[in-house]
């Protein structure tokens, strides 16, 4: 039997990706938002508002809805997991994801939730899931994302980044919970080969949360973070939010959303992830994927996921991480963006500033 895919929001950059993507592995898709359907579609459509919980969806077992809006209703998501169906969730709001989970366990339903379905979540996950399993001694993961702006992000996504810009999120520092504000902290990484690292800011991503749960008290710190390229963006985003900007961009985000997309496009398309990790004795390693424009990224994970998903294997609450390897998303990747590849450094080294006091410099192995 065909599996039948229900993209919720799917009229966006991603859900036209994805569901082209799904139509040619040859499952039946359907789109489901407030907005008509996108023309030359060979999919159907349903215009519905995923926000009004009293209209249901006709999904049944076996069936699988993606959700690429924050407007589906916890009622819908019920619902869809009652009728036996999965509920593959790509958002990156702690506020939004960490409730739905929490109602998704009580209610203890049939359906199987799939979140952190994506690049950021999602493919970070995989990423720090891979150096914990080279390097399990590690004790510090810091996450940092760099979203080339040669080509613009949909409406959405650029509401949803300007949104975020006044959040604030719970984050593992240090053994500690802590609420940190959107750029309260920053950190360099290795985004390039060949480059010098580059500064990424403190960004609310939702993995930190669910990773630090994951790895419990094994893990003192998960911490995530953004940049942009051309890095001169990252450092003005970083001087505007040290300057209190940040609410005053949130609030303002639809208007500055339209203002955005008018903007000429300026420098590379890229999407680059690097994991950077220490444990407690200074040493660090990191692990770096290079790909192409994001959107098309996160639907070539979305579809992966999809397909990997197996409904014989029953699970209230799973992430990507229980469907799909790190080394499946990269040779998907390499489907949709043939300059897609992933590096990692050869060898844990001690830190620059345990070799600054004086200690052993010497490169260790954990």
């Amino acid at each position: 039997m065909t599996r039948h895919v229900w993209l919720l929001g799917g009229t966006g950059k991603v859900g036209d990706h994805a569901a082209r993507l799904l139509v040619a592995e040859g499952l039946e898709v359907t789109t489901v938002s407030r907005r008509s359907a996108n023309p030359g579609r060979s999919y159907r459509h349903i215009s519905l508002d995923l926000a009004t919980p009293e209209t249901a969806l006709p999904v049944q077992v076996g069936d699988i809805a993606v959700n690429l809006t924050e407007a589906t209703s916890t009622e819908h998501i019920l619902s869809i997991l009652q009728h036996g169906a999965a509920f593959l969730e790509t958002s990156a709001t702690a506020e939004y994801v960490l409730p739905k989970r929490e109602a998704v366990r009580v209610a203890n339903l049939p359906g199987t939730l799939v979140d952190c379905v994506g690049v950021a979540p999602g493919l970070t996950n995989l990423m720090a899931h891979e150096m914990r399993r080279a390097h399990p001694n590690l004790r510090h993961l810091h996450i940092g994302g760099e979203l080339g702006l040669g080509e613009h992000a949909g409406a959405a996504a650029t509401r949803w980044f300007l949104a975020s810009l006044g959040a604030a999120t719970t984050a593992k520092i240090d053994a500690d919970w802590q609420k940190v504000p959107t750029g309260f902290l920053s950190q360099k990484f290795p985004f390039q080969k060949g480059r010098s690292s580059r500064l990424a800011v403190g960004f609310p991503f939702v993995e930190q949360a669910l990773l630090a749960q994951e790895f419990g008290n094994d893990v003192e710190s998960v911490l995530t973070y953004l940049a942009f390229s051309p890095p001169w963006v990252t450092r003005l985003l970083w001087t505007a939010l040290r300057l209190g900007m940040g609410p005053l961009a949130s609030r303002k985000a639809d208007g500055l959303t339209r203002l955005l997309l008018r903007v000429p496009q300026i420098g590379e398309t890229s999407t680059r992830v690097v994991v950077t990790g220490k444990d407690d004795d200074g040493h660090s390693a990191w692990l770096r994927l290079e790909t192409g424009e994001q959107s098309r990224a996160t639907a070539a994970i979305v579809v992966a996921t999809t397909l990997a998903f197996d409904p014989a294997r029953p699970m209230s609450i799973s992430s990507i991480a229980d469907w799909l390897s790190l080394d499946d998303a990269v040779a998907v990747l390499k489907q949709t963006h043939a300059q897609t590849r992933m590096t990692r450094s050869n060898e844990v080294e001690r830190d620059a500033v345990t070799a600054k006091s004086g200690q052993n410099t010497k490169e260790a192995t954990l």
